[in-house]
């Protein structure tokens, strides 16, 4: 299998950001922003940058309301009264989308004043009127008169576009708005990951960190030396968005809008839908469709993928060869590809259809995905380590954020079966992932976070020594038994990016 090799030779200091909490300050020198006809302003990378390592970290132009009384008091100010008494068909509460909540915090804003900088910068901002005229027309027709008065119906339908087309979800379900964030382009093969969390800080038990914060960051590489917590800031949360590969100077930073292990049909449906373009990228035009993954019908359990992107709307493998990464059969027979076609385009998986799909199938590793926390702990345990290694044979390398998440997971399953030695195994190895996917500056938490859970369940023998840290790969050729997910249906819905 092809594995992507770190080659760019870095020639200029790695993170020179502060540290401690002065390293959530905004700081975009990292990228410079860019423009090409066909997808618009884009960023650059400004100077050479390290897998892992922030590129970006910015402070929201707007948010959405943080607690149910602060979208209550949101409805209050800008919707009619019958509008918020109103109840849906079903009898639920009248309700607003995220999006509908950030659009009218926008309207608040541009009204008491326009002239604030954080407005001027959202004027920059484009969005398609047109495509979210629906929507953005309901909403104009909810707010209250007086409103409606100020603000035209075009005028609504502006903002909402530039919702629907820039802003990032944040933790606990809300969104935000970015300035410079907003121009990082999709690939379905990102240079990088984002993520939109509350700053946070390290209590210390012994000694503080110096004005600079270096003692800070220095002992992170060793949580038990000096650290107790993590203290949650004042502060807004902030975009931050990582290499996930090493970048030279001039590199694309992009992102993915959507769930990346997807075949090439489904991510360009899915983002046409969601944001109106058709994909070009190199993956969707050239790169084999590693995640239509099926058992070899020449030697049984090989993985059979197609050797170029499936790009029929209806996901046919017809007209395509299929290579073995087994055996090395090129499946290029008619009956053959109907068979796996078949398997492809069902929406209800079937017995017959799971018999044809590789464990690395993305579809069994989307249901395994989605309804993890609902699987047998046992079962979740293998299902995990089936997802971790299909995401690595995809992406190549390890500084995908998904993999520490993920062995969080798995310790935690581990402590269900009352395996505490492997859950210490799994949180030290979630601690090792999130050294790769998080290096450096701002202080992500996430490290002390597995370190901790690690500590409630090390017991008296204290933690696992580092040489053990490792999992023992398992065979991986037989899917766990999980019939109760089988005809699950549900698909991932990416608010924002």
């Amino acid at each position: 299998e092809e594995v992507h090799e770190m080659s760019v030779e870095l020639d200029a200091p790695l993170s020179p950001r502060s540290h401690g909490i002065a390293g959530w300050a905004s700081d975009t020198s990292a990228v410079y922003v860019d423009e090409r006809d066909e997808v618009g302003r884009y960023l650059r990378a400004a100077r050479p940058i390290r897998h892992g390592e922030a590129i970006l970290v910015e402070e929201p132009l707007f948010l959405s309301p943080a607690s149910p009384d602060e979208i209550e008091e949101l409805m209050r100010q800008t919707l009619e009264s019958a509008v918020i008494a109103s109840r849906a068909q079903d009898g639920t509460p009248f309700s607003l989308s995220v999006s509908a909540q950030l659009s009218l915090v926008i309207v608040l804003a541009l009204l008491r004043d326009g002239d604030d900088p954080n407005c001027e910068d959202f004027r920059h901002l484009r969005g398609d009127a047109e495509r979210w005229r629906g929507p953005a027309t309901t909403l104009w027709s909810q707010l209250r008169e007086e409103l409606r008065a100020q603000i035209t119906e075009e005028a609504m339908s502006e903002i909402f576009s530039i919702v629907a087309a820039n802003a990032h979800e944040s933790e606990h379900g809300r969104a935000g708005l970015f300035k410079i964030g907003s121009f990082a382009e999709h690939s379905c093969m990102p240079s990088a990951f984002k993520e939109v969390v509350t700053p946070v800080e390290r209590a210390f038990s012994s000694c503080s960190p110096d004005a600079s914060g270096q003692a800070a960051f220095a002992r992170q590489s060793s949580p038990s030396s000096a650290f107790r917590e993590l203290v949650p800031s004042n502060l807004p949360p902030r975009l931050v968005i990582r290499a996930q590969r090493d970048l030279a100077v001039g590199e694309v930073v992009s992102i993915s809008y959507i769930r990346e292990y997807l075949p090439t049909w489904k991510r360009r449906e899915l983002l046409q839908a969601g944001y109106g373009f058709f994909c070009n990228c190199d993956r969707c035009t050239h790169k084999a469709e590693a995640v239509s993954a099926f058992r070899c019908p020449r030697c049984g359990d090989g993985l059979c993928s197609p050797l170029a992107p499936v790009t029929a709307s209806n996901g046919s493998l017809k007209g395509l060869s299929c290579r073995c990464e087994a055996c090395g059969a090129i499946i290029a027979e008619e009956s053959e590809l109907e068979r796996f076609s078949r398997a492809e385009q069902e929406e209800v998986m079937s017995p017959e259809s799971t018999a044809v799909l590789h464990p690395y199938h993305h579809k069994i590793y989307g249901v395994y995905l989605l309804n993890r926390q609902a699987i047998p702990a046992q079962d979740r345990i293998q299902a995990i380590e089936q997802i971790i290694e299909a995401q690595r044979r995809l992406t190549g390398n390890l500084s995908h954020p998904m993999f520490g998440r993920l062995c969080e997971d798995m310790a935690a399953a581990y402590m269900e079966v009352g395996d505490s030695p492997q859950a210490n195994v799994g949180y030290r190895r979630a601690q090792e992932f999130y050294a790769i996917s998080h290096y450096g500056p701002p202080d992500s938490g996430h490290d002390l976070r597995c370190f901790q859970k690690q500590t409630q369940v090390a017991g008296p023998l204290g933690p696992v020594p580092r040489s053990l840290s490792r999992v023992p790969r398992r065979s991986l050729a037989k899917t766990p038994s999980l019939p109760s997910l089988v005809e699950d249906k549900t698909e991932e819905v990416v608010v924002s990016q």
